[in-house]
């Protein structure tokens, strides 16, 4: 076997470690999403009280309750109380930087460490922006990190067949269920992508179907299946038993229902994460064309196609995109590298004498430019609400001047306003969470959810909810059904209006 002589070319590295630099600074100015709300109290309530088994957070008692995302939770609120949300925003950049370190590192594990690390890092660079779209304080940044290890250990059994990665991945799928129950059972999925047998190899030894083959196949599946058993089996470690484990079952139907949650809807490829996930769906497709039949990469291969199609189908998804586009990708170019010899040749040969120099040039301004970039953004990253229909400011003080008994007081509220009343201590109709809501979760014969979605889009009639909870405040979107409802009701009053909703309380008369 020949020796692979050239070198990774430092300067284009460099390149792409800037042009990702520089793009974390967008990422610590919105790097909180209207979930971040709920995640602090539901870490605060964990910290101070432990796990609740009932919903802690609504007005309906007796609600079951699963917090899957806990131990995210459990570290904003940690992190929150130390240094505010600056400290949640640079947390979230160094949560990133590891990420794109561990893709790297995945990257060369593939290519089995041959040169060409610029291609894997400038892959990386086109797929930011679309695994962008859930980096904030969400917990699927864990789980792309949970993600990237589960195929690093996959791939070192694939091409060493040495058991002790395999031994590995049971605690790593045990850790990633308390960070993202949702999502932990696809590390399952992965692992059975990789233990679906090489069944063409009894065809090949008969001489049929020379002409399609899958590389690298050959190493035994039964251990797999006993770590795959292993990995189910320890999903059931969390808080909440099998329900955790069962979580994304019990959860999936929920947030579709109605097509009122945007982030249901098909991708819109005219944004800056919807190209992103276009150019590598496209980049993706060019490497299964690339390797073509003889050289089938079934594992990758499965987990791009069956991740595209979840993408396109979902907003929610569109990271799984990039994210499986990328092992494709880099296996397909595992043999390549790019060096400046091709150029002209004077300006070849300085480049190549000098590129080293000239990256860490490159570097260290970037540094300086990253580093005041943050220190501008951090005003805004301090503060990262303002008075609307998620973040009702003006509402919770004016409740606040009120003195209101927080938990008896009878909310009503729109969705996406839920976790926000949550962090300030007040008990809610709804939040952001539609699962919660829902029977399969909340153990109660009756689907919360699908109620809020009927009358907020105006299919039922809000009279039955407000007679049925006899709500002492309301803080109702403008324009909505609901608000409709109350300005021709005299039980309610206007108390005090934000930008894009009302908060309406009991009228003297109706008290009276």
């Amino acid at each position: 076997m020949t020796q692979d002589r050239r070198k990774n070319n430092t300067f284009l590295m460099a390149l792409a470690i800037v042009v990702m630099a520089v793009y974390s600074i967008g990422l610590y100015q919105r790097s909180y999403d209207n979930d971040i709300w709920f995640i602090l109290a539901s870490g605060e309530y964990i910290v101070e009280h432990g796990f609740p088994q009932t919903n802690p957070f609504t007005i309906v008692p007796d609600m079951g309750i699963v917090i899957q995302q806990w131990l995210p939770d459990v570290i904003a609120w940690g992190i929150y109380q130390a240094a505010g949300f600056v400290g949640l925003g640079l947390w979230l950049i160094v949560c990133v930087a590891a990420l794109m370190a561990l893709l790297y590192r995945l990257g060369r594990v593939i290519r089995q460490n041959r040169s060409g690390g610029e291609i894997m890092l400038w892959v990386l660079v086109i797929a930011l922006p679309c695994l962008a779209a859930y980096l904030s304080v969400r917990p699927h940044v864990y789980t792309m990190i949970a993600f990237t290890w589960v195929l690093i250990l996959l791939e070192r059994y694939r091409q060493t067949g040495r058991r002790v990665f395999l031994c590995l991945l049971p605690a790593l799928v045990c850790v990633h269920v308390n960070f993202h129950a949702a999502m932990a059972p696809f590390d399952c999925a992965m692992i059975a992508c990789y233990l679906i047998p090489d069944f063409l190899a009894r065809a090949h030894r008969k001489g049929k179907l020379s002409g399609i083959a899958f590389d690298a196949a050959r190493y035994p599946r039964l251990p797999l299946l006993i770590c795959l058993l292993a990995c189910v089996a320890v999903l059931f470690i969390n808080p909440y038993g099998w329900k955790g484990a069962a979580y994304l079952l019990l959860s999936l139907e929920a947030p579709s229902y109605g097509n009122y949650i945007s982030e249901m809807g098909h991708l819109d490829v005219w944004c800056d994460y919807g190209f992103s996930a276009v150019i590598c769906f496209a980049l993706g497709m060019i490497a299964m064309g690339r390797l073509g039949a003889r050289h089938v990469n079934l594992p990758f291969t499965i987990l791009f196609v069956v991740c595209s199609y979840l993408g396109f189908a979902a907003i929610r998804n569109v990271w799984l995109i990039a994210f499986f586009a990328y092992p494709l990708i880099v296996y397909a170019t595992r043999h390549a590298s790019f060096s400046f010899e091709r150029l002209a040749s004077l300006i070849g040969r300085i480049f190549e004498q000098y590129q080293t120099m000239m990256a860490a040039i490159v570097l260290v301004g970037t540094g300086v430019v990253v580093a005041v970039g943050f220190v501008s953004v951090t005003d805004k990253v301090a503060e990262p609400y303002t008075d609307g229909k998620s973040t009702p400011v003006v509402a919770v003080e004016f409740l606040d001047s009120l003195d209101v008994d927080k938990e008896q007081a009878r909310l009503f509220n729109f969705f996406n306003a839920g976790g926000f009343l949550e962090f300030h201590g007040y008990k809610v109709f709804i939040d952001a969470r539609p699962e919660l809501f829902n029977e399969p979760i909340t153990g109660i014969d009756r689907q919360y959810y699908y109620d809020f979605v009927d009358f907020a889009k105006g299919n039922t009639s809000p009279e039955s909810v407000v007679e049925e909870f006899d709500f002492d405040y309301m803080v109702v979107d403008t324009k909505t059904a609901m608000s409709t409802y109350l300005e021709g009701s005299d039980e309610y009053e206007i108390l005090i209006s934000g930008h894009g909703y009302d908060l309406w309380g009991k009228s003297r008369a109706s008290i009276d």
